[in-house]
């Protein structure tokens, strides 16, 4: 299962490599407009973030990044074709005794994560994260680093968790 998930990723990441590189910097530009317009400093994103450069830049990285993905996708098919061959099964047994120590390792983190929001007030970063980060698309919310010390996985998965509480 762990070997169909990773092709399935490195597929997705070889689609993503083949748009980037096939399609032109103007169609890009509007492309990545038309998820939200309404971005930190979206006026200025394709004259100074998103230049002709860049995007040079990107189908560079993109053409490493789809060989490589190509590369790992052959191996895994080849591995899982010779995993399906021998037909092994994977067995995970559990021991009940862990139970009590993962809860409370869990609600000891949980616990100290309320403590330390309600010690600390959010700084500027956060406060700027939270009103021009985690409401935007989540593709705009991971690729777009506006300014240093955003916090990227923080504001995708805000942005993600308050969409789905509005609904």
């Amino acid at each position: 299962m762990f070997l169909i998930s990773a092709l399935l990723c490195l597929v997705i990441v070889l689609v993503f490599c083949c748009f980037y590189i096939f399609s032109g910097y103007g169609y890009l530009v509007k492309w990545y407009s038309g998820l939200n317009d309404c971005f930190y400093r979206n006026q200025y994103w394709s004259a100074e973030f998103f230049t002709p450069g860049i995007k040079s830049d990107g189908n560079m990285y993109c053409s490493i990044g789809a060989a490589i993905a190509v590369a790992v996708v052959l191996f895994l098919l080849k591995r899982i074709r010779t995993s399906w061959a021998k037909e092994k099964t994977i067995t995970i047994t559990g021991n009940a005794d862990n139970v009590i120590p993962i809860i409370l390792c869990c609600a000891t983190a949980i616990c100290l994560w309320i403590w330390g929001n309600k010690m600390a007030m959010p700084a500027y970063d956060e406060v700027f994260s939270a009103q021009n980060a985690a409401g935007i698309h989540p593709f705009q919310c991971v690729s777009y680093y506006m300014l240093p010390n955003n916090h990227l996985l923080f504001n995708l998965l805000n942005g993600l968790f308050f969409s789905l509480i509005r609904r």
